[in-house]
Protein backbone atom coordinates (compact mmCIF):
# COMPACT_ATOMS: atom_id res chain seq x y z
CA UNK A 1 0.00 0.00 0.00
CA UNK A 2 2.86 2.21 0.59
CA UNK A 3 4.46 1.78 -2.33
CA UNK A 4 1.32 2.73 -4.13
CA UNK A 5 0.94 5.73 -2.07
CA UNK A 6 3.94 6.98 -3.26
CA UNK A 7 3.56 6.38 -6.92
CA UNK A 8 0.29 7.95 -6.80
CA UNK A 9 1.85 10.73 -4.89
CA UNK A 10 4.77 10.93 -7.24
CA UNK A 11 2.63 10.75 -10.03
CA UNK A 12 0.60 13.53 -8.71
CA UNK A 13 3.42 16.08 -8.13
CA UNK A 14 4.66 15.20 -11.23
CA UNK A 15 1.84 16.25 -13.17
CA UNK A 16 1.24 19.24 -10.65
CA UNK A 17 5.09 20.36 -11.68
CA UNK A 18 3.81 19.72 -15.48
CA UNK A 19 1.03 21.74 -15.51
CA UNK A 20 2.82 24.80 -13.56
CA UNK A 21 5.51 24.53 -16.58
CA UNK A 22 3.19 24.42 -18.93
CA UNK A 23 1.04 27.34 -17.53
CA UNK A 24 1.67 30.52 -19.74
CA UNK A 25 2.61 33.79 -18.30
CA UNK A 26 -0.12 36.09 -17.07
CA UNK A 27 -0.45 39.54 -18.28
CA UNK A 28 -1.44 42.32 -16.74
CA UNK A 29 -3.17 45.29 -18.65
CA UNK A 30 -4.03 48.90 -17.89
CA UNK A 31 -4.23 52.62 -19.51
CA UNK A 32 -2.40 54.76 -17.30
CA UNK A 33 -1.98 58.68 -18.09
CA UNK A 34 1.44 59.70 -19.21
CA UNK A 35 2.74 63.41 -20.61
CA UNK A 36 -0.95 64.45 -21.47
CA UNK A 37 -1.85 61.15 -22.93
CA UNK A 38 -3.46 57.69 -22.37
CA UNK A 39 -1.15 54.83 -22.86
CA UNK A 40 -1.76 51.14 -23.23
CA UNK A 41 0.31 49.16 -21.07
CA UNK A 42 1.06 45.74 -20.75
CA UNK A 43 3.46 43.95 -17.86
CA UNK A 44 4.51 40.43 -17.51
CA UNK A 45 6.92 38.38 -15.95
CA UNK A 46 9.26 39.48 -12.45
CA UNK A 47 12.21 40.80 -11.86
CA UNK A 48 14.24 43.34 -13.19
CA UNK A 49 12.16 45.38 -15.16
CA UNK A 50 13.22 45.61 -18.87
CA UNK A 51 11.20 48.48 -21.06
CA UNK A 52 10.30 46.84 -24.42
CA UNK A 53 10.17 49.57 -27.09
CA UNK A 54 8.42 48.37 -30.49
CA UNK A 55 8.89 49.60 -33.74
CA UNK A 56 6.47 51.81 -35.94
CA UNK A 57 5.93 54.43 -35.95
CA UNK A 58 2.42 53.71 -35.44
CA UNK A 59 2.03 50.09 -34.61
CA UNK A 60 1.15 48.44 -31.38
CA UNK A 61 3.46 46.32 -29.33
CA UNK A 62 1.66 43.30 -30.23
CA UNK A 63 3.97 41.89 -33.09
CA UNK A 64 6.53 41.12 -30.15
CA UNK A 65 4.44 38.64 -28.78
CA UNK A 66 4.81 35.87 -27.60
CA UNK A 67 8.38 35.79 -29.32
CA UNK A 68 9.94 38.19 -26.54
CA UNK A 69 8.09 35.95 -23.35
CA UNK A 70 11.28 34.08 -22.83
CA UNK A 71 13.10 37.18 -21.51
CA UNK A 72 9.80 37.37 -19.08
CA UNK A 73 11.63 34.17 -17.10
CA UNK A 74 13.73 36.09 -15.45
CA UNK A 75 12.28 40.22 -16.17
CA UNK A 76 9.02 41.79 -15.86
CA UNK A 77 8.56 43.04 -19.28
CA UNK A 78 6.71 46.45 -19.73
CA UNK A 79 5.39 47.04 -23.44
CA UNK A 80 3.33 49.76 -24.68
CA UNK A 81 1.53 51.15 -27.12
CA UNK A 82 3.06 54.59 -27.77
CA UNK A 83 0.61 57.75 -28.72
CA UNK A 84 -1.84 56.99 -31.28
CA UNK A 85 -0.98 53.76 -31.51
CA UNK A 86 -2.87 50.49 -30.76
CA UNK A 87 -4.71 50.81 -27.69
CA UNK A 88 -3.43 53.96 -26.67
CA UNK A 89 -5.45 57.13 -26.96
CA UNK A 90 -6.22 59.00 -30.23
CA UNK A 91 -7.39 62.32 -28.23
CA UNK A 92 -4.16 64.52 -29.24
CA UNK A 93 -3.57 67.57 -31.39
CA UNK A 94 -0.70 67.74 -33.86
CA UNK A 95 1.38 69.68 -30.86
CA UNK A 96 1.07 66.28 -28.70
CA UNK A 97 2.78 64.16 -31.82
CA UNK A 98 6.16 65.71 -31.82
CA UNK A 99 9.56 63.32 -31.50
CA UNK A 100 10.04 65.17 -28.11
CA UNK A 101 6.68 63.85 -26.76
CA UNK A 102 7.44 60.26 -27.97
CA UNK A 103 10.71 60.32 -26.20
CA UNK A 104 9.11 62.34 -22.81
CA UNK A 105 6.48 59.06 -22.78
CA UNK A 106 9.60 56.71 -21.98
CA UNK A 107 10.09 59.14 -18.82
CA UNK A 108 7.04 58.96 -18.14
CA UNK A 109 6.61 55.58 -17.61
CA UNK A 110 9.93 55.21 -15.71
CA UNK A 111 8.82 57.80 -13.12
CA UNK A 112 5.09 55.77 -13.26
CA UNK A 113 6.72 52.53 -12.87
CA UNK A 114 9.21 54.11 -9.92
CA UNK A 115 12.39 52.46 -11.86
CA UNK A 116 15.65 54.45 -11.00
CA UNK A 117 17.27 53.37 -14.04
CA UNK A 118 15.95 51.88 -17.06
CA UNK A 119 17.22 48.73 -19.00
CA UNK A 120 15.48 49.52 -22.47
CA UNK A 121 15.15 47.74 -25.05
CA UNK A 122 14.36 49.22 -28.69
CA UNK A 123 13.39 47.29 -32.15
CA UNK A 124 13.77 49.14 -35.21
CA UNK A 125 11.82 52.74 -34.61
CA UNK A 126 11.79 51.79 -31.01
CA UNK A 127 15.32 51.85 -31.08
CA UNK A 128 15.58 55.20 -32.08
CA UNK A 129 13.64 56.18 -29.66
CA UNK A 130 15.75 54.40 -27.27
CA UNK A 131 18.72 56.30 -28.57
CA UNK A 132 17.42 60.05 -28.53
CA UNK A 133 15.66 59.14 -24.78
CA UNK A 134 19.22 57.65 -23.41
CA UNK A 135 21.30 60.64 -24.90
CA UNK A 136 18.35 63.04 -23.28
CA UNK A 137 18.33 61.36 -19.77
CA UNK A 138 21.46 59.51 -19.30
CA UNK A 139 21.55 59.41 -15.65
CA UNK A 140 18.54 57.45 -15.94
CA UNK A 141 19.40 54.92 -17.94
CA UNK A 142 21.04 51.71 -16.68
CA UNK A 143 21.46 49.65 -20.50
CA UNK A 144 20.24 49.75 -23.64
CA UNK A 145 19.84 46.71 -26.42
CA UNK A 146 18.82 47.84 -30.10
CA UNK A 147 17.31 45.15 -32.02
CA UNK A 148 18.36 46.08 -35.86
CA UNK A 149 17.61 49.71 -34.90
CA UNK A 150 16.01 52.75 -37.45
CA UNK A 151 18.87 54.57 -39.39
CA UNK A 152 20.04 57.51 -37.15
CA UNK A 153 20.24 59.76 -39.84
CA UNK A 154 18.48 60.54 -43.57
CA UNK A 155 21.16 59.49 -45.19
CA UNK A 156 21.04 55.93 -43.94
CA UNK A 157 17.30 55.96 -44.03
CA UNK A 158 17.35 56.59 -47.76
CA UNK A 159 19.44 53.73 -48.54
CA UNK A 160 17.70 51.59 -46.58
CA UNK A 161 14.18 52.63 -48.30
CA UNK A 162 16.44 51.89 -51.97
CA UNK A 163 17.33 48.76 -50.14
CA UNK A 164 14.16 47.66 -49.36
CA UNK A 165 12.83 48.82 -52.53
CA UNK A 166 15.15 46.66 -54.52
CA UNK A 167 14.47 43.91 -52.34
CA UNK A 168 10.70 43.44 -53.82
CA UNK A 169 9.50 40.99 -55.85
CA UNK A 170 7.40 41.57 -58.85
CA UNK A 171 4.96 39.15 -57.19
CA UNK A 172 4.82 41.17 -53.66
CA UNK A 173 5.07 44.24 -55.17
CA UNK A 174 1.64 43.61 -57.24
CA UNK A 175 0.37 41.87 -54.04
CA UNK A 176 0.73 45.24 -51.63
CA UNK A 177 -0.90 47.27 -54.99
CA UNK A 178 -3.88 44.99 -55.12
CA UNK A 179 -5.14 44.69 -51.40
CA UNK A 180 -4.17 48.72 -50.88
CA UNK A 181 -6.44 49.29 -53.94
CA UNK A 182 -9.61 46.60 -52.28
CA UNK A 183 -12.56 48.41 -50.96
CA UNK A 184 -11.51 46.55 -47.30
CA UNK A 185 -8.33 47.93 -47.18
CA UNK A 186 -9.31 51.88 -47.44
CA UNK A 187 -11.97 50.78 -45.39
CA UNK A 188 -9.57 49.95 -42.59
CA UNK A 189 -10.09 46.28 -42.73
CA UNK A 190 -8.16 44.66 -39.96
CA UNK A 191 -7.10 41.75 -41.41
CA UNK A 192 -6.47 43.26 -44.77
CA UNK A 193 -4.36 46.02 -42.86
CA UNK A 194 -2.65 42.32 -41.30
CA UNK A 195 -2.19 40.91 -44.86
CA UNK A 196 -0.34 44.33 -46.53
CA UNK A 197 1.87 44.77 -43.32
CA UNK A 198 2.89 41.62 -43.39
CA UNK A 199 3.25 41.68 -47.42
CA UNK A 200 5.91 44.47 -46.68
CA UNK A 201 7.75 42.93 -44.01
CA UNK A 202 8.37 39.88 -46.23
CA UNK A 203 11.27 41.04 -47.86
CA UNK A 204 12.84 41.76 -44.64
CA UNK A 205 12.73 38.03 -43.05
CA UNK A 206 15.52 35.92 -44.28
CA UNK A 207 12.79 32.78 -44.21
CA UNK A 208 10.13 34.51 -45.67
CA UNK A 209 7.29 32.32 -44.46
CA UNK A 210 8.20 33.30 -40.82
CA UNK A 211 6.89 36.45 -41.51
CA UNK A 212 3.24 35.25 -40.90
CA UNK A 213 4.21 34.55 -37.12
CA UNK A 214 4.17 37.98 -36.88
CA UNK A 215 0.64 38.96 -35.23
CA UNK A 216 -0.09 42.98 -36.06
CA UNK A 217 -2.82 44.54 -34.52
CA UNK A 218 -5.32 47.15 -35.83
CA UNK A 219 -8.60 48.79 -34.59
CA UNK A 220 -11.59 50.81 -35.99
CA UNK A 221 -9.37 54.09 -35.35
CA UNK A 222 -6.20 53.26 -37.45
CA UNK A 223 -7.02 55.71 -40.26
CA UNK A 224 -7.27 58.65 -37.55
CA UNK A 225 -4.23 57.09 -36.29
CA UNK A 226 -1.89 57.23 -39.37
CA UNK A 227 -3.16 61.31 -39.47
CA UNK A 228 -2.07 61.71 -36.58
CA UNK A 229 1.10 59.95 -36.93
CA UNK A 230 1.82 62.50 -40.11
CA UNK A 231 2.45 65.06 -37.77
CA UNK A 232 5.81 63.06 -37.17
CA UNK A 233 7.25 64.26 -40.67
CA UNK A 234 9.14 67.44 -39.72
CA UNK A 235 11.03 65.82 -37.76
CA UNK A 236 12.21 62.94 -39.80
CA UNK A 237 12.15 64.71 -42.83
CA UNK A 238 15.98 65.41 -42.65
CA UNK A 239 18.06 64.44 -39.72
CA UNK A 240 21.49 63.17 -38.23
CA UNK A 241 21.07 61.82 -34.65
CA UNK A 242 24.81 60.38 -34.30
CA UNK A 243 26.41 63.44 -32.58
CA UNK A 244 24.12 63.07 -30.12
CA UNK A 245 25.19 59.53 -29.23
CA UNK A 246 28.26 60.57 -27.19
CA UNK A 247 25.90 61.67 -24.47
CA UNK A 248 25.33 58.03 -23.53
CA UNK A 249 27.60 56.91 -21.29
CA UNK A 250 25.68 53.29 -20.09
CA UNK A 251 26.64 49.48 -21.84
CA UNK A 252 24.59 49.01 -25.12
CA UNK A 253 24.44 46.15 -27.11
CA UNK A 254 23.50 46.34 -30.67
CA UNK A 255 22.19 43.85 -32.88
CA UNK A 256 21.70 43.57 -36.45
CA UNK A 257 20.78 41.17 -38.86
CA UNK A 258 22.63 40.58 -42.10
CA UNK A 259 19.65 40.15 -44.34
CA UNK A 260 18.18 43.06 -42.80
CA UNK A 261 17.74 46.03 -45.49
CA UNK A 262 18.52 48.68 -42.62
CA UNK A 263 21.93 49.30 -43.34
CA UNK A 264 25.00 47.41 -41.44
CA UNK A 265 26.77 50.71 -41.53
CA UNK A 266 24.22 52.47 -39.58
CA UNK A 267 24.88 49.78 -36.72
CA UNK A 268 28.36 50.25 -37.14
CA UNK A 269 28.58 53.87 -37.21
CA UNK A 270 26.40 53.49 -33.92
CA UNK A 271 29.20 50.91 -32.25
CA UNK A 272 32.25 53.09 -33.14
CA UNK A 273 30.51 56.03 -31.32
CA UNK A 274 29.07 54.61 -28.23
CA UNK A 275 31.98 53.93 -26.60
CA UNK A 276 30.44 50.89 -24.19
CA UNK A 277 29.21 49.48 -27.22
CA UNK A 278 29.58 45.58 -28.59
CA UNK A 279 27.82 45.51 -32.12
CA UNK A 280 26.12 41.54 -32.84
CA UNK A 281 26.01 40.17 -36.94
CA UNK A 282 23.08 37.76 -36.97
CA UNK A 283 23.64 35.87 -39.66
CA UNK A 284 20.44 34.39 -41.92
CA UNK A 285 18.52 36.96 -39.85
CA UNK A 286 16.56 39.79 -41.31
CA UNK A 287 14.19 42.70 -39.44
CA UNK A 288 13.23 40.73 -36.55
CA UNK A 289 15.59 39.01 -34.48
CA UNK A 290 13.33 37.92 -31.52
CA UNK A 291 11.64 35.97 -34.49
CA UNK A 292 14.40 34.40 -37.12
CA UNK A 293 17.04 34.12 -33.93
CA UNK A 294 16.02 34.31 -31.00
CA UNK A 295 17.91 31.33 -29.10
CA UNK A 296 21.22 33.51 -29.90
CA UNK A 297 19.25 37.04 -29.17
CA UNK A 298 18.37 35.89 -25.80
CA UNK A 299 20.94 33.61 -24.94
CA UNK A 300 23.40 36.91 -25.64
CA UNK A 301 20.99 39.18 -23.78
CA UNK A 302 21.16 37.54 -20.45
CA UNK A 303 24.83 37.28 -20.89
CA UNK A 304 24.91 40.81 -21.18
CA UNK A 305 22.67 41.82 -18.29
CA UNK A 306 24.10 39.11 -15.62
CA UNK A 307 27.64 40.94 -16.81
CA UNK A 308 26.40 44.62 -16.39
CA UNK A 309 24.85 42.92 -12.49
CA UNK A 310 28.14 41.80 -11.86
CA UNK A 311 29.91 44.47 -12.02
CA UNK A 312 27.72 46.15 -8.93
Amino acid sequence: MKIKFLLSLFFSLGVAMLASAQTPQAFHEDTVAINGTQLYVKTVGQGEPLLLINGGPGLSHDYLLPHVLPLADKHMLILYDQRASGRSSIILDSAGMRLHNFVEDIEGLRKHFGIKKLNIVGHSWGGLLVSLYAARYPKRVKSVVLWDCMPLSAHFRDVMLENQKSSLSDEERANQVKIARSNEFKSGDPNELKRFYRSVFKSSVFIQKKVYKLDFYFNEAYRQQQYLIGFLSPDLKDYDFFPLLKKIKVPVLIFHGSYDPMPVENAEWMHEKLKKSELVILQECGHFPFLEKPDELFAKMEQFYAKLNAKK
